[in-house]
């Protein structure tokens, strides 16, 4: 079984893969990239980079989520919630108009 690198693990790689020199502005950048598992150029703007990355690639990024969740519009309500959310589960919850086991279940299932 893989084991999933922790977020203090992800960050690392992420910091030493960019060559960044502030630990502030690794932060900032690893809240956005994080994921991306790519060489980001750090000279770049943070929002010129959000777009280049993120909104020019969205239809690309949409469907490799959309393959994640299966296509389920629980699922998608589920990670809209996290991503517009204030932080709180409950919040998440009322967003996604379910209650808090349901929503247990299903984020344990996409998180595996």
């Amino acid at each position: 079984m893989t084991k999933t690198p922790t977020i203090l693990e992800q960050f690392r790689s992420f910091y030493a893969q960019n060559s960044f020199n502030d630990l502030e502005h690794a932060v900032d950048y690893f809240m956005v990239f994080g994921g991306l598992n790519e060489p980001i150029d750090i000279e770049v703007d943070l929002f010129d980079l959000i777009e280049e990355h993120i909104l020019d690639e969205y239809t690309h990024l949409n469907n490799k989520i959309a393959n994640i969740t299966n296509r389920d519009g629980f699922n998608n309500a589920l990670l809209s919630g996290i991503a517009t959310g204030d932080g709180r589960f409950h919040s998440v919850y009322k967003k996604a108009r379910t209650t808090q086991n349901e929503a247990e279940e299903v984020l344990e299932e996409l998180c595996d």
